[in-house]
């Protein structure tokens, strides 16, 4: 104690989080981060309400993937080096920051008589690791080898929005603009010389304006439209392209704000049930960016619109997330499809 005053007491919260704060600086600091994590499961369940039966059940959760991962980083940890069990300490060893960790192959051929109580083991567990991933890589190469022939008009150059099984013939209108979620088929296609790069430059390009910024604009006005492809897709700062996301999600919070509910307007499930009792899907999107007539009519709102916002707008999404959580739009499983 200094001046008679007590020491900070550091609630079992603020301690996990500062073991989350920075990335460990190698395996070994990993290994030991997760292991006093473990532990920690218990103080934190402490902390909660008894009627918290869910986040009792993600604590059971986040505590048994702590083990998981320690025990698989501990595979690749050099014989030798400190775990929390050893006395590693917060932070793994002193030596992390001045030791780099050797790659999956650099250890999968490691000497067969590496030292250790178990000799050639990092190896083996980098060998049986690669093959899964090498595995997966020609799965995901099949998986990718895909035929979009069929779908590509010749004469246009476009992809038509479908194929006809019953009459085994495309549908008669096109994806032409490229403010449309079709862009990242066409761009997977042009990357993959499937089509030519002449049919990038055939999208239409026809702007709008909001709050005084450029907007390419959309057939529904959806959020998914525009930022969808984005979970892939490169962006470049000061394109029209980067420049119609922000203002996509400018327009979209100040619909919201007109209507005084929260934003984020997109294709979803809705209000209406088939014989079957099944929901009806289809888009919605906010006026002034799409096209399609009528979309002031039908408002629906769905949370993943402002999960697609993160990556543009972090702030206000994450804000009106909290609200549609506070509205009750959120449940065990995560937010609802939408709020008709």
């Amino acid at each position: 104690m200094v001046g008679g005053s007590s020491p900070k007491r550091v609630s079992p919260w603020e301690a996990a989080f500062a073991l989350l704060e920075a990335p460990p600086g190698s395996l070994a600091d990993a290994v030991v981060r997760l292991e006093q994590l473990i532990p920690m499961g218990g103080a934190l369940r402490e902390t909660l309400a008894p009627d918290s039966g869910e986040a009792r059940s993600w604590l059971d959760r986040f505590q048994a993937e702590c083990q998981e991962h320690a025990r698989v980083l501990r595979m690749f940890t050099a014989p030798g080096e400190p775990s929390a069990s050893q006395g590693g300490g917060e932070g793994g060893s002193g030596n992390d920051a001045n030791r780099s960790d050797p790659s999956l192959r650099e250890l999968a051929t490691a000497e067969a008589a590496a030292p250790g109580p178990e000799p050639g083991g990092r190896a083996r567990a980098a060998r049986a690791l690669l093959h899964q991933l090498e595995g997966l890589a020609r799965r995901c190469t099949r998986m990718a080898e895909m035929d979009f022939g069929f779908l590509f008009d010749n004469e246009r150059k476009l992809f038509t929005i479908g194929y006809n099984v019953s009459d085994r013939c495309r549908d008669g209108s096109f994806y032409d603009l490229l403010a449309s979620e079709a862009r990242l088929c066409s761009y997977f296609c042009v990357a993959r010389g499937l089509v030519n790069q002449e049919h990038w430059f055939l999208f239409r390009r026809l702007l709008g304006e909001v709050d005084g910024e450029p907007v390419l604009m959309s057939w529904s006005g959806s959020m998914f439209e525009y930022l969808m492809p984005l979970l892939v897709m490169p962006t470049y700062d000061n394109t029209l392209l980067d420049q119609t996301y922000r203002a996509a999600v400018a327009a979209q919070v100040r619909c919201g704000r007109s209507l005084g509910i929260p934003w984020g307007i997109s294709e979803s499930g809705y209000q209406a049930i088939d014989a079957h009792g099944n929901y009806q899907y289809r888009a919605f999107g906010a006026q002034g960016l799409g096209f399609k007539r009528g979309l002031a009519d039908d408002i629906v709102v769905a949370p993943y619109a402002s999960l697609l916002a993160l990556m543009v707008d972090p702030l206000s999404a994450c804000e009106n997330l909290q609200v549609l959580a506070r509205e009750g739009c959120v449940g065990r499983f995560g937010f609802y499809e939408a709020v008709d």
